[in-house]
C-alpha cells in the first residue's frame, strides 16, 4: 500500500507565522483522487492555519489511495510516535472499538464501489482544549475515483423509483446527496459510545464510504477503553469532563470547517452550503449511546453547531442510569443476592422463552417480537417455578425457586433510593440482551465515586449496592460537572436556528432504559413547546422506538436501517433511500424540508457462521450463554417492520401480510 505522512510538530498557526504556505483556492469541481490530491494533503499539514479560538498542535496527515487497506489496527499503528500516551491498553481500546466496518460485507451499498473505500486525506491533529487538557482528532477528506481506476455503476437501491408507499416518503440517495462523485459537500460529526476515548473509526469509514461524507472525529480528550473510569482523574477535572461532554466535538466541527475550505478550497463548488446560516457548509452529527448523549449535548450547549442531529439510544441524565444499571447489576451478584441469584443463561433461555410466549400477540401479530412493551406483565410462576409439574418447572435444570423469580422480576422495576424513584424500569424484551447483565461494573461504580460523590480516588471499600446515597445523587445532578449530564431539556435554541432532530431507541435495551428516552423526549418537547410552540417542536424532532433491538443495533426485531455503529458484517440498510436509512432521511428533512413520517427497518437472516460471544462466562459454567449469530443482509430477508414517529404506534392491520420484504407495509401508524 503506498502512503505519504508529513508531520508538522513546530505548527505554524501555533507560531503565528506569516509566511504559511497558503493552499487556498480554486480546484477542479471534481477533485480527483491522484497526485495532485496526494500533494496537496501532505501541503495542508505544513500549511494549515487553525480557525479562530482553536489552537493546535503536532499536525500530520496520511494519503490513502482508493482500496487501501485501513484497518483500525492499520490506522492507529499510524500515529507519530508519542500520541498515544505510554500506559495506554490500546489492544483493549480497539477491542472495544470493533467491529470494524467491512466495507466489502455491504454489496457496494450507497457510494461504496468494488474497491472498497475511497481515496482520502487523513488530517490529524491535537487540540488543546485548557492548560491541563487536550482532545486528539481527526477529519477525513473523500476524494473521487481516479480516472484509471473505473467507477463501479452505483448500486444505489433495489429499485431507482421513488417508493410508491402510502406509509413512508423516501427518496432515493443520489436524488438526496446529488450525483457528482466524489465528496458528498457535507461534514459529519461521529460521536463515540459509552466512555470511549478513542477516534470512533469505523463509523467514520462507514459514513466516509457510504456517503462521501467529510468525516471527523475525536477521542473527547482522553484515551482510554469504553468502560474505564480512570481518566476522568486526568488533567482538570471540569474541562476534563467539558471535553466529553461537548467541548471535543465543538472544537472538532470547528477545525473541520476549517479542514474542509483549505484543502478544497472555499469556492469548492461540491460544497452545500446552508444560505441561513452564513452560507457555511451543512453539518451533521450522529452517535449513539455516550455518542448519543453528546448529540443531545450539543444541542443544548452549541445549538448552531450541527443542523441536523442523529441520537440513538442516548445516555443522558447519566448518574441517575448508572444508579439504574447498579440496579440491574444487583441482580446478578452472588454475594449481595444471595439465594435470589439467577443466572443469565436462565435469562436469556426459560425467561425469554416464556414471556415472548406471554406477550407476543399484545399487538395483534405473533412475529417473535414483544412490540406491545407496555402492555406486557409477566407472570413466570406457572411454568418456571420449581415443583410446578409444568413446562420448565418440572427439571432442576431449568426451574427456579420463588426467590429467583422474584429477583428477575425487579429487573422489570423503577430503580428507587430512599423511597424515590432516580429511574425508570427497563422493558420486558429485557431478556435477550441478557449478556449485558453483569455481576459487577466497576464502571458504573467508578462514575459514581468520581462523578458524583466527586471522590479524588476510588476506593476499593465502597460497595455500590449499598452505599448509595439519595442526597449524594442529587447533590451531583445539580452539580453536573462539565455539563456531563446533557439533561437540558429546553432545545428553543437549536430548533430555532433550524436544526433538526431523529432519536431512535430499541424496546430490548438492558442499558438504557427505554422508558428513560421517552421521558426525556416528553419533557424536552413540553418545554421546548412553551418557548416555540407545538407545531415547530413536532417538526423538528422525531422519536422512534424500534421494537426488538438491543442497546444501538442487533436483536431479533428488524433493526436494520443505517443508524450508527450498526457496523456488523452485513448490517446495512436495504435501500439506498430516505425511507430505509435514517442518515438520508435526516439529510432530506434539513435540506429539503421531506418530514419524515416513519422509517423502514429490517430484519435478515442470520449469517450460519458462529460468532465467538465476549459476553460469556468463562468462570461461571452455569452462566454460559451461546453465541449469537448476527442477521446479514447477504443471506435475505426475514421481514420488514414499519417504524413510527412516537406518539404514534405501528399498528398491525389484521389479515395483512407481514413477512418478506414488504411487512412494513401490513401496519399504519395511528
Amino acid at each position: 500500500m503506498r502512503t505519504s505522512l508529513s508531520f508538522s510538530f513546530a505548527f505554524c498557526a501555533l507560531a503565528n507565522v506569516a509566511s504559511c504556505l497558503s493552499i487556498l483556492g480554486k480546484r477542479n469541481s471534481a477533485f480527483i483522487a491522484g497526485t495532485e490530491a496526494e500533494s496537496l494533503c501532505i501541503q495542508l499539514s505544513q500549511s494549515f492555519r487553525a480557525p479562530s479560538g482553536v489552537t493546535i498542535n503536532n499536525t500530520w496527515t496520511q494519503y490513502f489511495p482508493e482500496g487501501s487497506p485501513n484497518s483500525i489496527e492499520f490506522l492507529t499503528s499510524s500515529y507519530p510516535n508519542g500520541t498515544i500516551p505510554a500506559g495506554v491498553n490500546v489492544k483493549k481500546i480497539l477491542e472495544d472499538l470493533k467491529p470494524d466496518f467491512d466495507e466489502k460485507s455491504q454489496g457496494e451499498y450507497g457510494r461504496l464501489s468494488q474497491n472498497g473505500l475511497p481515496a482520502f486525506c487523513r488530517f490529524v491533529t491535537t487540540i488543546i482544549t485548557s492548560v491541563n487538557t487536550s482532545a486528539l482528532s481527526e477529519v477525513w477528506l473523500p476524494l473521487a475515483s481516479n480516472s484509471s481506476v473505473p467507477l463501479a455503476t452505483p448500486v444505489a437501491s433495489h429499485s431507482k423509483k421513488r417508493s410508491s408507499s402510502r406509509q413512508v416518503r423516501s427518496l432515493p440517495g443520489e436524488e438526496i446527496l446529488g450525483y457528482t462523485p466524489g465528496w458528498n459537500g457535507r461534514i459529519a460529526i461521529i460521536g463515540n459510545s459509552a466512555q470511549l476515548g478513542f477516534v470512533s473509526m469505523p463509523t467514520m469509514k462507514s459514513y466516509l464510504g457510504r456517503y462521501m461524507f467529510v468525516v471527523a472525529g475525536s477521542n473527547l480528550g482522553h484515551f482510554s477503553d469504553k468502560l474505564s473510569v480512570d481518566w476522568v482523574l486526568k488533567g482538570g477535572f471540569i474541562d476534563t469532563l467539558t471535553d466529553f461532554a461537548s467541548r471535543a466535538n465543538h472544537l472538532t466541527t470547528l477545525l473541520a470547517e476549517s479542514v474542509v475550505d483549505q484543502y478544497y478550497g472555499k469556492d469548492c463548488e461540491h460544497a452545500v452550503r446552508n444560505p441561513k446560516d452564513s452560507n457555511r457548509v451543512y453539518r451533521y452529527y450522529v452517535g449513539t449511546s455516550g455518542g448519543g448523549a453528546h448529540g443531545l449535548s450539543a444541542s443544548q450547549v452549541y445549538p448552531n453547531d450541527y443542523h441536523g442531529i442523529l441520537t440513538g439510544a442516548p445516555t443522558n441524565n447519566f448518574m441517575n442510569q448508572i444508579v439504574g444499571i447498579l440496579h440491574t447489576t444487583s441482580l446478578h451478584n452472588k454475594s449481595f443476592i444471595g439465594e435470589g441469584y439467577f443466572s443469565r443463561n436462565a435469562l436469556y433461555g426459560p425467561v425469554k422463552d416464556i414471556v415472548t410466549r406471554q406477550c407476543d400477540a399484545l399487538d395483534g401479530l405473533e412475529d417473535g417480537i414483544i412490540s406491545a412493551p407496555t402492555l406486557c406483565k409477566p407472570h413466570l410462576e406457572p411454568e418456571l417455578l420449581c415443583g410446578t409439574g409444568k413446562t420448565y418447572g418440572q427439571s432442576n435444570a431449568t426451574c427456579l425457586t420463588q426467590a429467583q423469580i422474584n429477583a428477575v422480576y425487579q429487573l422489570y422495576n423503577a430503580t428507587y433510593l430512599e423511597g424515590e424513584q432516580v429511574y425508570p424500569a427497563f422493558w420486558p424484551g429485557l431478556e435477550d440482551s441478557a449478556a449485558k447483565l453483569k455481576s459487577s461494573n466497576p464502571m458504573a461504580s467508578g462514575w459514581y465515586q468520581l462523578v458524583v460523590q466527586r471522590k479524588s480516588a476510588l476506593n476499593d471499600s465502597f460497595n455500590p449496592f449499598t452505599d448509595l446515597r439519595l442526597s449524594e445523587l442529587k447533590a451531583g445532578i445539580a452539580a453536573d460537572p462539565g455539563g456531563v449530564n446533557s439533561a437540558k431539556t429546553d432545545l428553543s435554541k437549536f430548533i430555532g436556528a433550524g436544526g433538526k432532530m431523529i432519536i431512535y431507541q430499541g424496546s430490548y435495551d438492558l442499558i438504557r432504559s427505554p422508558q428513560a428516552t421517552i421521558d426525556y423526549f416528553n419533557e424536552m418537547k413540553a418545554n421546548t413547546t412553551a418557548v416555540l410552540g407545538e407545531d415547530l417542536v413536532t417538526s423538528s424532532i422525531k422519536l422512534y422506538e424500534v421494537f426488538g433491538m438491543q442497546h444501538s443495533r442487533n436483536g431479533p426485531g428488524a433493526s436494520n436501517f443505517g443508524a450508527p455503529e450498526q457496523n456488523d458484517i452485513g448490517q446495512r440498510p436495504y435501500k439506498y433511500e430516505s425511507g430505509y436509512d435514517i442518515t438520508l432521511a435526516l439529510i432530506a428533512w434539513v435540506e429539503k424540508g421531506i418530514e419524515p413520517n416513519g422509517q423502514i427497518a429490517l430484519k435478515y437472516e442470520v449469517n450460519p457462521v458462529p460468532v465467538t460471544s465476549a459476553n460469556v462466562s468463562k468462570s461461571d459454567p452455569a452462566d454460559q450463554l451461546p453465541a449469537q449469530n448476527l442477521q446479514d443482509y447477504n443471506y435475505g430477508v426475514v421481514f420488514s417492520r414499519l417504524l413510527c414517529p412516537y406518539p404514534t404506534r405501528a399498528v398491525y392491520q389484521d389479515g395483512e401480510d407481514a413477512d418478506d420484504e414488504d411487512g412494513y407495509q401490513a401496519f399504519s401508524c395511528i
